[in-house]
């Protein structure tokens, strides 16, 4: 079934803003410059927003690699004007997606490309699924345009390790890529998300599905090869 621009787009803003209070922006007030930043531990706070019972957390700012800080000053528009690409075609991702991916079948694999945004950009979402056991995937190309990344990947310009009872939501790296990691231990559901070249920002939504898996997920997929693509077009 065809899937809209509008619902791929709401999809992904969804999946970029769900989550608790650890999304609101924290660590986004220290501009990141060299990878030698030192962790700024802060004391344990009480949240008891969701439970209704006091809940402690372990808020920590972590190091930021160079990869990290280049990000986060880029969204910040510290290196001056971005001149966006036209991002690659719906259909170069699309065929990107196995019809296997960790033991779970292919079961919708949509995208689009719009050129009527501030810059053009490339919607891809494709979902796998074995029973309840399901990940979705959505690949952004966002043609290296700020304000497009900042939309659907509004963690890139944060810093945060925090850690609760029922789970932990924190900035991280995968291979040499910004990335961010959520995951909620009672209902097993988690995000795992990273941008590569300024430009390609991917996310994984799971149930049923640990982050290690996404992550396995993510080697299997080997959507680095979008890069070498990009450069070609």
């Amino acid at each position: 079934m065809k899937m809209s621009l509008m619902a791929l787009a709401a999809v992904l803003l969804l999946w970029s803003c769900t989550g608790d209070a650890a999304q609101n922006g924290e660590g986004a007030d220290t501009e990141p410059t060299t990878t030698e930043s030192s962790a700024d531990n802060s004391a344990p706070t009480t949240n008891t927003a969701e439970s209704g019972t006091d809940t402690t957390e372990q808020v920590e700012r972590m190091p930021v690699t160079q990869e990290q800080a280049d990000l986060m000053n880029r969204l910040r528009g510290y290196d001056g004007n971005i001149s966006p690409v036209r991002p690659l075609p719906a259909e170069d991702i699309k065929a990107l997606m196995p019809t296997k991916l960790v033991g779970l079948a292919i079961y919708e694999n949509e995208g689009e490309t719009n050129l009527g945004f501030d810059s053009p950009t490339t919607f891809v979402v494709a979902i796998y699924r074995d029973g309840y056991e399901i990940i979705k995937i959505a690949v952004t190309d966002t043609g290296g345009s700020p304000s497009t990344m900042m939309a659907v990947a509004p963690w890139a310009n944060q810093n945060l390790n925090r850690e609760t009872a029922r789970g932990f939501d924190r900035s991280t790296t995968y291979k040499k890529y910004p990335a961010h990691e959520r995951y909620n231990t009672e209902a097993k559901v988690g995000v795992f998300e990273y941008v590569m070249d300024m430009r390609y920002v991917v996310s994984m939504d799971g149930k049923n599905q640990t982050v290690e898996q996404m992550r396995a997920a993510a080697d299997e997929l080997n959507l680095d090869r979008l890069i070498e693509m990009g450069k070609k077009k």
